[in-house]
């Protein structure tokens, strides 16, 4: 093959992977009604919005989503009916919208920059907690052969199924954090 040949291919497949990803690919429509369209696109934005998350959105089951897919179509039919009405232009409507707004953003705000942050940083710390016990033996001046000989009888005992509980009540020298 000739190297003229070669670049007229070359060329020829760019064009056609140019072409090919430059029409717009059709979202899939998930619900219609008049000349209206809602797609899988704003769909699964939506119904992520209204469940917490995609994380959360990616947990539900089938018939989750399609009970959603139900209310938001109702939805979105009585926002262009209002629309139609011309509800949106009229002012007591128009107030009443702009106090929702502000009591759902004063809430939207405290639950995401307040509550949420603390459920997880006490989730967070949580999942670090630790449950530690201990049987305090005071050291037996002059004889520490004496004191490892004791600990370590009491460390065979838990061992052998003895309750940790019982022997630090029996042997603990430290009674303040004892259970």
């Amino acid at each position: 093959m000739s190297m003229f040949t070669r670049i007229i291919v070359l060329i020829s497949f760019s064009l056609i992977l140019l072409v090919s990803t430059a029409i717009p690919q059709e979202s899939i429509i998930v619900a219609k009604f008049g000349n209206q369209k809602i797609t899988l696109d704003e769909f699964e934005y939506a119904y992520a919005k209204n469940v917490g998350g995609w994380d959360a959105a990616e947990q539900d089951s089938l018939q989750q989503y399609e009970n959603f897919l139900n209310l938001y179509v109702k939805f979105r039919m009585k926002l262009r009916d209002a629309w139609v009405r011309g509800f949106d232009t009229e002012p007591a409507l128009q107030d009443e919208l702009n106090n929702y707004k502000k009591q759902i953003g004063k809430s939207y705000i405290i639950e995401k920059q307040i509550i949420q942050p603390g459920i997880e940083q006490l989730y967070n710390r949580r999942k670090e907690e630790l449950r530690i016990s201990h049987i305090m033996i005071k050291p037996i001046k002059g004889d520490d052969n004496a004191t490892f000989e004791k600990a370590q009888a009491i460390l065979d005992s838990i061992k052998n199924g003895a309750s940790f509980e019982e022997m630090a009540k029996k042997y603990s020298d430290d009674k303040f954090s004892g259970p």
